[in-house]
Formats: C-alpha cells, structure tokens, sequence
C-alpha cells in the first residue's frame, strides 16, 4: 500500500521532488516507520514516522496517507479536517505512551510548523517528548507559548478550526 492515498487536496502534477512522505522508495522511509503493537489500534488512513533530526526522545511525526500539503489546507468548520486533526493528535499521544514510564515526568510537544517553515510540504504533526530546553531547537518547538510565526501548538489548531466537530444530527444523544 502506498503511503498517500489519492485526496481532493493533492497537489498537482509538478516537476518538483516527491513528497517524503508519500513514497516508500524514500531512503530509510521504512525503517523509520512507527507503529503501536496492536495491528488494528493504527489507523488506516495515518502514517508515522521516527524523525530524522529528533529534537526529543522520542521525535514522532504523524501524518495523514492522502497528501495535504499542510496545515493551511485545513479549513475551518469542516467536520473532515476537524476529525482527521483530532486523530492525528490522538495517535500521536497514544504513540508518544508506549516509549514513556508509568509516572515519567516528561514535557509533551504536540504542534505544527507553519509555512513556510515547513521541511516536507505533507501535513505532519510533532509529537515530542523530553523537549529540548537549550540550544536552538527550544525556540524551534517552543514550549509554553500556544503559536509562533513558525510554530502552532495542535490544540491551538484545533481550536482555531472548530473543535469539536459538531455532532451529527443523527447521533444518539442520549
């Protein structure tokens, strides 16, 4: 199977590179690929991977089969991107458990880089444990601050486009 999935927000045919993450002859791709050790708790349509460059331990990137260029083609109120985005940050939390200890005292980072500070034009999401708190990569993962030019905490997101998506008029409310 291949890594993206055909998506209404594709990009078009261009003489550009191929995505990283989309094509599994990428060098190393699957060797770096992260899973949970139940086979059905990975979602279908999401794909993870062990950052390059890790700037905690661990360093994961969730990001969605179907190519999105990033978090701009997110739009707000659309129930698609509200629920894709939820499920992104819950895989990477569930992800982010299996290599933490029981009671680890560990800063958590979920977040995006915003364009054009991107590396990969694919919507990925940072999931990074043990934030680094010297050097140049704290001011590239910011801590406590919710956005920067660069950067956008995943709740922030997911309050900026409509969380939670509205219940459908069908569901069992009772």
């Amino acid at each position: 199977m291949p890594f993206c999935l055909p998506s209404s927000k594709a990009l078009p045919e261009s003489p550009n590179p191929p995505c990283a993450f989309c094509h599994p002859e990428y060098p190393d791709q699957a060797a770096r690929i992260a899973k949970l050790p139940e086979a059905e708790l990975n979602p279908p349509d999401l794909v993870a991977f062990h950052d390059l460059h890790p700037a905690g331990k661990p360093h994961l990137l969730v990001c969605p089969r179907s190519h999105i260029r990033d978090i701009r083609a997110l739009r707000p109120g659309n129930p698609e991107d509200q629920i894709l985005l939820a499920n992104m940050i819950q895989y990477g939390k569930a992800l982010l458990a299996q290599h933490l200890s029981d009671g680890q005292d560990t800063r958590i980072r979920l977040g995006f880089h915003r364009p054009p500070f991107i590396s990969v034009p694919h919507l990925h999401l940072h999931c990074i444990a043990q934030v680094p708190t010297r050097g140049w990569r704290r001011f590239k993962y910011p801590g406590k601050v919710k956005a920067t030019p660069w950067w956008i905490d995943a709740h922030e997101l997911q309050q900026r486009i409509g969380f939670p998506p509205p219940v459908p008029a069908h569901a069992n409310l009772s």
